[in-house]
């Protein structure tokens, strides 16, 4: 079970393939199990990456309820990791 660091938070993840990556979210009520039918028919062509959002399975539950803005900047941490690609900001923004 990989995890690391976001934000300060630890957040589980799980990959398989390589390629152009897709990064799956889950809703609410679930965790990156959401994904297991559909990760390993994207990763032959694709690297997938799904995580457990803070609070959720395998991943941190910081005290207090979390926000759709961490969410999001958890999102962004996880695709910076990823490195350049062409959903990234340091591609967008020409770095």
């Amino acid at each position: 079970m990989p995890s690391d660091m976001f934000n300060g938070v630890r957040l589980h993840y799980e990959t398989a393939g390589s390629g152009e990556p897709i990064i799956f979210v889950h809703g609410s009520w679930t965790d990156h199990h959401s994904w297991d039918l559909v990760m390993p028919m994207m990763a032959d062509t694709f690297k997938v990456v799904s995580f457990d959002r803070r609070g959720h399975s395998a991943s941190e539950a910081p005290a207090g309820q979390g926000s759709i803005g961490e969410d999001v900047a958890d999102l962004a941490a996880v695709i910076e990791a990823l490195g350049p690609t062409p959903t990234s900001p340091a591609t967008l923004s020409g770095r």
